[in-house]
């Protein structure tokens, strides 16, 4: 088949999961024969430029707009409150995206597109697509069909803010266009829904990483020799909780273990301040590929201290396939992946006491940390690459009328 697939940012650029299961995805699906390009954008300083990257046609182009949104996850980067709306009220209904991606489109004439992170090219992709005929697949990744932020923090519970409801609406309306919605995880999927998502069809396809492997030591002759070994991987922002993990650190000062801390973003400086002024505390700034396999080597356990309401990040998934036991919030969809004190522990969100708790028990207790690596290797076989590559496949096959596959 030839497939199309869309996300906002797309490798060396980098912020999140949806940029590397964009890229994973299209990488495999080219691995199988199928002719694969990638629509994605960059920088207004860079030329509209087409690249081929491990196999993947790479086309990139600035959607016009008064800044490139890669900029605002960059530490410093604040934008006033009307400068915001500015961009969002573009974002709405972006026709010079629209030009760009017909063009696209024209071209690549894919059997399917599939889009993720739309945010830069606005929803008029879906009606491009629409208008040639073409079937479309989405993919969320968090919230942004729903609140403008793209986390739902605005509210605790399950509506929206009047902000946000307002927003919605017009992509609600949008989604309609849209053949198949995919979803992680049951909590995004009933959020999107009962909130009034009306796609064609829906379902839940779990996130895979591929090339995981057990990595590091789980068992050892001496295993209570060594601190224990966390890891956070991820945003350096508010909302990923990393201000709650510093927090925790700071309360048990005399607990020994060594804190690994990889990612970039607005809280950039306040890590770096921590891991002066903590030994135990290790900053190794943005990491991919070799780097990465590193840490999770060096690592036991995995920290995702999330204080908003989290889909089912890659990272969990990667800790999870290679055998590091996860001490996550509870919320989001995070408690489909993690089982309290079976593959990792749960506690309360934005709650630095009770996550300093349960990383002084477990730096106690390194038998116990040992059995959730273990478990935590047994819980991933849900979480297969092939399998959710499969899945992929078969709804482009059945979009498509293919004869012979299976649809999710």
């Amino acid at each position: 088949m030839r497939l199309a697939l869309i996300n906002n940012f797309y490798p060396p650029f980098v912020v999140g999961g949806a940029e590397l299961f964009t890229s994973n995805l299209a990488e495999a699906l080219s691995s199988r024969g199928h002719e694969v390009a990638v629509v994605t954008t960059c920088a207004p300083d860079n030329q509209q430029r087409q690249e081929k990257l491990n196999g993947v046609d790479v086309f990139r182009f600035f959607p016009k707009n008064i800044w490139w949104n890669f900029e605002r996850f960059k530490e410093g980067n604040n934008h006033s409150v009307s400068k915001k709306l500015l961009w969002n009220m573009i974002d709405l209904w972006n026709r010079n995206a629209g030009r760009h991606l017909r063009t696209y489109l024209q071209q690549l004439r894919p059997d399917v597109i599939h889009t993720n992170n739309i945010k830069g090219f606005s929803p008029i992709i879906w009606h491009e697509a629409r208008r040639l005929s073409i079937p479309i697949i989405h993919t969320a990744h968090d919230y942004q069909m729903l609140c403008w932020r793209g986390t739902m923090v605005c509210n605790s519970n399950s509506s929206n803010c009047w902000g946000c409801s307002t927003y919605s609406t017009w992509y609600k309306w949008h989604s309609r266009a849209i053949d198949l919605f995919c979803s992680p995880s049951e909590f995004l999927m009933q959020r999107h829904c009962g909130l009034g998502l009306r796609p064609k069809a829906t379902a839940v396809i779990r996130n895979g990483v591929p090339g995981t492997v057990p990595l590091g030591r789980i068992d050892g002759p001496d295993v209570s020799s060594t601190p224990l070994k966390l890891l956070y991987l991820g945003q350096l922002t508010h909302d990923k909780g990393i201000a709650v993990l510093l927090e925790a650190l700071r309360a048990i000062p005399d607990v020994p273990l060594d804190m690994y801390i990889a990612g970039r973003g607005k809280m950039e400086t306040l890590v770096r301040e921590a891991a002066l002024a903590d030994r135990r505390i290790q900053f190794h700034g943005f990491v991919e590929g070799s780097r990465k396999r590193d840490l999770i080597a060096q690592s036991e356990m995995l920290v995702v201290p999330s204080t908003w309401p989290e889909n089912a990040p890659l990272t969990v998934a990667e800790g999870l396939s290679n055998g590091l036991g996860v001490v996550a919030s509870q919320i989001g969809a995070l408690p489909e992946l993690i089982h309290h004190e079976s593959n990792g522990l749960i506690v309360p969100p934005n709650d630095p006491a009770a996550l300093a708790q349960a990383i002084g028990r477990l730096a106690a207790s390194p038998s116990e940390v040992a059995r959730m690596r273990h478990e935590a290797l047994s819980s991933s076989s849900d979480l297969s690459f092939d399998g959710m590559v499969d899945r992929y496949v078969a709804a482009y096959a059945n979009l498509t009328g293919s004869k012979g596959r299976i649809a999710p």
